[in-house]
């Protein structure tokens, strides 16, 4: 499948929502040709083609914002070994431990020099140890050797929606927790049926008004699932920064430095900036390194991303 432009804007807006949205409109073949300006019909075939040879997964994920949620997340990441990652790989996608949410699937260096697992994980501080003794227990072959607190900017909610989603997401039983939970199940529901499911027909407005106060606050984010590793021109890399000033102005640069090869950045690390680039060559892969490389920014490169959803809600 060759590397275009236009598999380049899919991708990117198969994120959601980016820094300037402000209205609940999740990624679809629809609202990805609106806002390209391009037919329906080649959107949806690229998707297709995508879907179909296993680069892009059919149903979206969802992250939490979990500050809001009132919980705590961590990122553990180990080394393996190739026999040992396709143990966990496999246990990920067929029974996974319950606090295990998300896992992703990496390789430093020469493919399969080194292979890197990283887990994010749902968990307070005091049961980290026993989370960390457990995975290490299960996953024998896998050296855990950095731990992450996960974590996001502070929300200042600007109306009275921003304010009620703000309050009531970290309650257990509210109307907020319980749109966010249906949406973790299925991130592709239509609001009519969404409010079916948490309400009835008549808080179909006000269901909106949360959904669009979520995005605005940044409650959620919906992203791909990915799978490089069938990709037999290019690839998928993923640079993690670290943040040694400004964040924001960090996150700038390395937009701007990336250029086409940027596809989207995981929000969720208070010091951290993991950073998706898409490349067409080995050429153009170098050719961004070394653009990035004269920033004097510090990071680290991974290849042949895979991302595997457990299933696991963090809110059950």
């Amino acid at each position: 499948m060759p590397i275009d432009m236009l598999m380049r804007e899919i991708l990117r807006r198969t994120y959601f929502p980016s820094d300037d949205e402000r209205k609940y409109s999740p990624p679809t073949a629809y609202s990805i040709s609106k806002s390209l300006n391009l037919p329906f019909s080649k959107v949806d075939s690229k998707l297709r083609e995508m879907r179909e040879s296993g680069l892009l997964g059919e149903k979206l994920l969802m992250r939490l914002n979990m500050d809001l949620i009132g919980k705590s997340q961590f990122l553990l990441m180990g080394t393996t070994d190739r026999e040992g990652g396709e143990m966990v790989k496999e246990v990920m996608r067929k029974d996974p431990p319950r606090f295990v949410n998300v896992m992703f699937y990496l390789n430093l260096g020469p493919p399969g020099l080194m292979p890197i697992v990283a887990m994010e994980v749902t968990c307070e501080g005091w049961e980290l140890d026993e989370r960390l003794s457990y995975l290490r227990s299960d996953f024998p072959r896998v050296n855990f050797i950095r731990v992450e607190k996960m974590g996001y900017a502070p929300v200042n909610p600007r109306d009275s929606y921003e304010l009620r989603v703000s309050r009531n997401l970290s309650l257990k039983d509210s109307l907020e927790r319980r749109i966010v939970r249906e949406l973790w199940d299925d991130p592709h529901l239509p609001i009519p049926e969404l409010t079916e499911r948490v309400g009835k027909p008549s808080m179909y407005r006000t269901i909106k008004r949360l959904l669009d106060a979520m995005v605005r606050i940044k409650a959620f984010w919906l992203y791909p699932r990915l799978d490089s590793t069938v990709m037999k021109e290019g690839g998928i890399f993923q640079m993690v920064f670290f943040v040694e000033g400004n964040r924001e102005e960090t996150i700038s640069l390395i937009k701007r430095t990336l250029k086409e090869e940027f596809l989207m950045i995981n929000e969720s690390y208070p010091r951290l900036v993991p950073t998706l680039g898409l490349y067409g060559s080995r050429r153009e892969y170098d050719d961004a390194l070394n653009r990035i490389n004269s920033t004097g920014l510090r990071f680290v490169v991974f290849d042949d991303v895979q991302v595997i959803d457990t299933g696991n809600c963090p809110l059950d």
